[in-house]
Order: C-alpha cells, then sequence, then structure tokens
C-alpha cells in the first residue's frame, strides 16, 4: 500500500502538487454625508485546495492526501474558506463646538472640552470556520505514510436544526451538529468523505467595536489625544469551537465563546 515500500519513513512536504481554487462576488459602498464617513464591503466566495497548506514548514494534514497514488481526491474546501464576510466602518465627527452645528458659540477651554469628539465604529460578521473531518487515529499512517485518514459520509443530516442563539457549552443534549452524519473507516480502508464540508462549521460570528477620541492642541507643536475604546460592546458570546472528532461523546458540542467578553481601554497620548 505504500508507494515506496522498501522506505521506513517517507515525507511529500514541497513536492510542489499543491492546487488552489477561489471565486468570489466582491461589493464596495462607500459614502460621506458630511462629517460622517462610511464603508462596508460584501464578500460572497468559495475557496478549494488540494495539498497546499505551508508545506514548507511540513505543517498541517491540508497538506497531504490520504492516497499518494489519488492526489486529486485530496482536493477539497480549504480550511480558510468563510462564504459570507461583511465588514463595515464608519467614523463621525460630532457637530459640536466653535463652528459647529451645536454650541457653535462656545470659545475657550469650554469648547476645547466639548468640540472635537470623533466616534468610530467597525463590525465584522462572517460565516463560521470550517471543521476538519477524519478518522480518529488515523489507522492508516504506518501502512501508507499519509498522516491522515478520511471518515465515511452517512448521509445523514449534518446539521441538528439547533440555532446559533440556543447553544450552550454546560449543555450535553444541545448539540450545533449531528453525530451520526459521519463514521469512522473500518480497518484497512480509505475514508470517502472529504477533509471539509461547507455545512460542516462552525456557528457564524458578529463582531463589533466602537471608539471615541479627541485631540488637544497644547501649544503648537504640543498636542494631547484622549481614546477611549469598547471591545464587544453587545458582549455577545456566538458559541463555538464546535467538537468535531467522528465518535467522540461531545461530539457536535460547543466549547466555548468565538469572542472575549467585553473589554473597555482608555489611554492618553502626548506628542510633541
Amino acid at each position: 500500500m505504500r508507494p515506496f515500500p522498501q522506505y521506513g519513513i517517507l515525507l511529500d512536504a514541497n513536492a510542489g502538487a499543491g492546487k488552489t481554487w477561489y471565486d468570489a462576488l466582491q461589493s464596495k459602498v462607500e459614502r460621506r454625508f458630511g462629517t460622517l464617513n462610511f464603508i462596508a464591503s460584501y464578500v460572497w466566495s468559495k475557496t478549494l485546495s488540494q495539498m497546499t497548506y505551508r508545506q514548507i514548514f511540513s505543517q498541517g494534514a491540508n497538506a497531504n492526501a490520504q492516497d499518494a497514488y489519488n492526489i486529486p481526491d485530496s482536493k477539497s474546501y480549504a480550511f480558510e474558506d468563510f462564504p459570507h464576510f461583511v465588514n463595515i466602518l464608519a467614523t463621525y465627527s460630532l457637530p459640536i463646538g466653535k463652528g459647529q452645528k451645536f454650541f457653535n458659540s462656545v470659545r475657550g477651554p469650554v469648547n476645547a472640552i466639548v468640540g472635537g469628539w470623533t466616534i468610530t465604529a467597525t463590525g465584522q460578521y462572517r460565516s463560521g470556520s470550517l471543521i476538519q473531518i477524519l478518522t480518529p487515529g488515523n489507522p492508516l499512517g504506518s501502512l501508507t505514510f499519509a498522516p491522515l485518514t478520511k471518515a465515511n459520509s452517512t448521509g445523514s443530516a449534518i446539521r441538528t436544526g439547533v440555532s446559533a442563539t440556543d447553544l450552550d457549552p454546560n449543555n450535553p443534549n444541545v448539540r450545533w451538529l449531528n453525530a451520526a452524519a459521519w463514521g469512522i473507516a473500518p480497518a484497512y480502508s480509505l475514508g470517502s468523505a472529504s477533509y471539509y464540508n461547507k455545512e460542516f462549521r462552525n456557528p457564524w460570528l458578529r463582531s463589533e467595536n466602537f471608539a471615541i477620541l479627541k485631540t488637544f492642541s497644547i501649544w503648537e507643536s504640543v498636542r494631547l489625544t484622549y481614546r477611549a475604546d469598547v471591545f464587544n460592546p453587545f458582549n455577545r458570546t456566538d458559541f463555538g469551537g464546535i467538537n468535531g472528532t467522528v465518535g467522540n461523546v461531545n461530539f457536535g458540542r460547543p466549547t466555548g465563546a468565538q469572542l472575549g467578553p467585553r473589554n473597555i481601554t482608555m489611554g492618553l497620548r502626548a506628542e510633541f
């Protein structure tokens, strides 16, 4: 079964057999409403790969094939595949202070305090990351030099139908993925499922950040900038880290939050 049975160990890193396919619809909207600037982009894409993951460092099963005699069989979705990806960026200079719409008659220290504030916001919304589908333990590794053995597809539904907002790592009865969808490849056989399946991925991710900042001119060559940042202001959890180990008792369960908790930072910076 080995391509070169006379050798005990054989690595195919740096083989130059990798290929990638990327197709996408990319769109962008940019608009200025006076002191409000808004940019948004949306990408709808599909990314496929065959033996492509960092071969030069001999890392990752993605850079190898289960069957050395059938390299095209390793073609699958790339682990970087995110079919839907939305980015939003907005900045707004508040119309407050000298020469602005509100409090335009203020002067001196009052204007220095209430005027010149800028609010910024970013948002990212994307599909969840893919989960690799393998037979655990790689039973063919010592026979074929392959670093992995695929699993088998049973034809059952992959998703359980549970909503992403209903996931709870502390509840073993709530599963994101269906354990019956995959089976372990029998002894001395090659798995038939692809390394990645477009439905076999973590829940989608939502991420927002806000900031407010102001620059104070102390002297002609000295400026003081105050900035406050709010990361994950809505304190979203978006549970993920789904256990995708075929045959594992915890298969399909989330392991934790994909985002950290709400975090607020503030700082002052002097420029001279």
